[in-house]
């Protein structure tokens, strides 16, 4: 979503940038009817090939047997948890990656009991606890279809050298025009309102029609039935102090999903009792730091999915100062998560020697009963998944809502997880003596990885079979008919590496005859 800078530094620029976008899109638009024409595209711009197939069915056979393999190593992992919790930060439009991140789970059985977000991680996670197991991915893609509406159209391959120009084009298209389903551009502006203004009023955008969105695509009377558990992340603007909002303790609304992601300048504070809530990633972007206050004295499998990445090269240009900043910004402050969790361990570890060491005179004193709690605290796994950004990406990437974008962050969440499973059993984790264990993920690409642990390349004429979810129920479509993957980015994802593996392997080739 839009940060400070990307809202007050509207100018001429940016409207010579949307009349440019206009007519790119517009040509796009010719594009993707020829190629439809062509029997090249459908749906939401997915990929459909028309070629000769040989060996159709011994793809969809490796496929399958991939997925289950995937599923049972995920099986044998989540039966060793008493909890499996979710943690979601913020990140606007790269919150599509946690949607396919989740799909993941999904596919692999993981189903989480407790779900924490803040900013678009909030409004995914209403999603999750909003629905029933077998309808929660179809609502996501839903709302991710809906707000990437104003820019649907998938660029052809051909077009990847500006693809970089195009994304800031979206972006700036978010800023003209908002975001469907989620914000409008508020008028008049803040610039011409009154003193003493009512605070909602106070932000370059409305986001009333956020409410319509999650009304249609939530249940919130499921979510405060507490079937899986809600904490959504905000700050108390007056108090400047972290509030999180959760459904075993306060009855849910709407309003609370828009206060988690009610980023200022951009989005307006939330009233709610008297008070008003800005978005929780103003103070910390992690909700780790709420969950280890509030972690059950059990075994827990915690799923943190980070959508900013903490560490980077050093930049190159301008573009990449914005960029780098961002990602500083909002990433997870994984070293003091760390930390802190070294030194709960530490901690809990002493104690446990002190209250061993004591007489049985001062068992049963009020002191000593006070820090059991603290000696029974549970174990916990954390998995860290981060997602490590496309390769196109900009400084813009929060608020760069087009369909080509999301489909590609969605693929890519889903495709890391599948990655994740496949490897954790080979990976060494962190351990905190027997608080915690944390695992890195995706694990860094290995090019000894054994070719078996590769997804295979489907031919040309092969459609991905349609996966089911836990309950059995296929994925392929989701309901009013809309397409339930992302064919066109998995499918050009695979197409690239088909490529490149090709070009490699020509170039070997041909040293070789040398």
């Amino acid at each position: 979503m839009p940060n400070n800078g990307s809202v007050t530094g509207q100018n001429d620029n940016v409207v010579r940038a949307y009349a440019a976008f206009t007519c790119l899109a517009a040509g796009f638009r010719v594009v993707g009817f020829h190629l439809r024409g062509r029997g090249l595209t459908s749906g939401l711009g997915s990929f459909v090939y028309k070629e000769r197939s040989q060996h159709g069915d011994n793809a969809r056979a490796t496929v399958k047997a991939q997925l289950n393999s995937i599923t049972e190593k995920a099986k044998s992992m989540n039966g060793k948890f008493d909890h499996t919790i979710l943690l979601l930060q913020g990140g606007g439009a790269l919150g599509a990656y946690q949607a396919g991140a989740y799909e993941g789970l999904v596919e692999a059985g993981i189903v989480p009991d407790w779900v924490v977000g803040i900013s678009i991680g909030g409004m995914n996670a209403a999603l999750i606890a909003g629905n029933p197991p077998g309808r929660r991915v179809e609502r996501l893609r839903a709302f991710w279809e809906r707000v990437s509406a104003h820019v649907p159209l998938i660029p052809p391959p051909w077009l990847d050298p500006i693809r970089p120009a195009l994304n800031q084009l979206s972006a700036s298209a978010s800023i003209i025009n908002g975001v469907p389903g989620f914000f409008i551009p508020r008028v008049p502006p803040p610039s011409f309102s009154i003193p003493d203004e009512v605070p909602e009023r106070l932000s370059y955008y409305d986001t009333e029609m956020l409410t319509a969105t999650l009304e249609e695509l939530a249940d919130f009377d499921l979510i405060n039935r507490h079937k899986v558990r809600l904490s959504l992340g905000t700050v108390n603007v007056s108090t400047g102090k972290s509030v999180y909002f959760d459904n075993h303790e306060t009855q849910i609304t709407p309003d609370h999903v828009r206060a988690s992601g009610a980023l200022p300048p951009g989005l307006p504070p939330v009233g709610i009792d008297g008070e008003y809530y800005w978005d929780g990633g103003v103070v910390s972007n992690s909700p780790l730091w709420y969950v280890l206050e509030h972690l059950p004295r059990e075994k827990a499998l915690v799923l943190q999915v980070d959508i900013f990445k903490a560490d980077g090269d050093l930049p190159k240009d301008i573009d990449e100062v914005l960029r780098r900043d961002l990602d500083i910004r909002y990433a997870s402050r994984v070293p003091f998560s760390s930390d802190r969790i070294r030194k709960l361990a530490e901690m809990h570890l002493a104690l446990k020697r002190l209250l061993g060491k004591l007489p049985a005179s001062l068992k049963n004193d009020p002191d000593v009963k006070a820090l059991l709690p603290v000696r029974d605290i549970g174990e916990m796994t954390i998995a860290r998944l981060t997602n490590r950004g496309l390769s196109h990406a900009g400084y813009s990437k929060d608020y760069e809502f087009s369909r080509a974008t999301v489909e590609e962050l969605w693929a890519t969440g889903l495709e890391d997880v599948r990655h994740s499973i496949r490897s954790i059993s080979t990976m060494k984790p962190t351990t905190y003596g027997s608080v915690a264990t944390i695992y890195d993920l995706p694990p860094e690409p290995s090019s000894s990885k054994p070719k078996s642990h590769e997804e295979p390349e489907l031919e040309k004429g092969v459609e991905p079979p349609a996966r089911r979810s836990h309950n059995g129920e296929s994925q392929r479509h989701l309901g009013n008919g809309t397409s339930a993957h992302r064919s066109h980015s998995v499918s050009a994802a695979r197409h690239s590496r088909h490529r490149t593996k090709t070009r490699h392997s020509r170039t070997e080739r041909s040293r070789s005859r040398r």
